[in-house]
C-alpha cells in the first residue's frame, strides 16, 4: 500500500476575517475534490485569517500514480490560485 500526503501552506493575508479566509479555502477544497480523487481537509491555522494549511492524501498500489496525482493537484492549485501557495511538504510512505 502506498500513502502519498501533502501539507500545503496557503497565504490569505488580504483577508480581514475568518469568513473571507474560509471562502477561499472552501473554494480550493471543492475544486480539488472535483478534479482529483483525493482526501482533502484544512489541517492547521483554522482560526488564523492570514494563513491556512490544506492536507491532501491518496492511497494507491502504485507509487508513480500516487506521486503524479498529488503533484498534479499541487500544480493545479499553483496555477488556479497564483501567489496563494507559500510552501508545501510532500511525502510518500510504503506500507
Amino acid at each position: 500500500m502506498i500513502l502519498a500526503t501533502a501539507k500545503i501552506l496557503i497565504s490569505t493575508e488580504e483577508c480581514s476575517s475568518l469568513k473571507e479566509k474560509r471562502q477561499i479555502v472552501l473554494s480550493m477544497k471543492d475544486r480539488l475534490r472535483k478534479n482529483f480523487n483525493l482526501s482533502i481537509a484544512e489541517v492547521d491555522f483554522q482560526n488564523n485569517c492570514q494563513q491556512g494549511v490544506i492536507g491532501l492524501a491518496c492511497v494507491s498500489n502504485d507509487a508513480g500514480h500516487a506521486n503524479g496525482l498529488i503533484s498534479k493537484a499541487i500544480n493545479f492549485l499553483e496555477q488556479s490560485y497564483p501567489g496563494r501557495i507559500v510552501d508545501y511538504q510532500f511525502n510518500i510512505d510504503i506500507k
